[in-house]
């Protein structure tokens, strides 16, 4: 019989069946809890739950991850369905670190099929941090969100060709240059956060909030320099 019944009585429901459900209806990201602080060259991460590739997950107590190097530090979730998962011992998940001179110079994550044919790998940028004279966290774990309530771009956005800001609150607080950044999928009901790179937010020019529009954003800054954005994300 080519139908196998999942969520019924007497059938099994296996993890890649309980995943591939998750992965189509929620992004990666936090549900609960953990929480980031850093103390001693020692990235802590709270108890609490989180969804990767659609598995979710569990952190019983504080996760302690030792940190090392300069420049920036991605920690990652790598998943790899190949290694040990029983009742006594769970190898399948665990936090990686790996060290970059630039935020944008980490390598491609490797993001496999696991809920499907593929026994491999998936990999989840759980956090970000940067060195200045002391560890602190440039980008947080996410939000766990709905797909279809999110766009979320992670690819770098030069943000040029500011044109005049001449009313509103934004000029009245001294932003007087804005940019259209579009934004396919976004509404004028949408929110969410824009991340500009340490070069550029530390100009201290760039307004740390923002609008939306039809299928755009628009930024606000208090001179015409060309800034860059590490990531966009709205959502209702």
């Amino acid at each position: 019989m080519a139908i196998k019944g999942i969520v019924f009585d007497n059938q099994t429901v296996t993890a890649k069946d309980h995943g591939r459900l998750f992965e189509k209806a929620f992004d990666d990201g936090v549900i609960a809890g953990c929480t980031l602080s850093i103390a001693d060259n020692t990235l802590n991460i709270a108890a609490g739950y989180f969804i990767c590739a659609g598995r979710l997950m569990k952190i019983n107590s504080n996760e302690a991850i030792a940190l090392s190097g300069s420049g920036y530090i991605r920690v990652k979730v790598v998943i790899d369905t190949a290694q040990t998962a029983s009742t006594e011992t769970f190898n399948q998940a665990v936090f990686v670190t790996e060290n970059s001179d630039a935020i944008g110079n980490f390598p491609a994550l490797v993001q496999n099929d696991v809920n499907g044919a593929d026994t491999g790998t998936y990999e989840y940028a759980f956090c970000y941090l940067y060195y200045n004279e002391g560890w602190t966290v440039y980008r947080g774990i996410e939000k766990c969100l709905i797909h279809s309530d999110s766009i979320v771009i992670n690819t770098q956005t030069t943000v040029s060709g500011w044109v005049a800001n001449s009313s509103g609150a934004y000029y009245t607080a001294g932003y007087v240059y804005k940019k259209v950044v579009p934004v396919p999928g976004c509404t004028a009901a949408m929110t969410g956060d824009v991340i500009f790179n340490i070069a550029s937010a530390s100009t201290g020019y760039l307004a740390p909030t923002f609008d939306t529009g039809e299928d755009s954003i628009t930024v606000y800054s208090k001179t015409n320099d060309t800034a860059t954005i590490d990531r966009i994300e709205v959502h209702l």
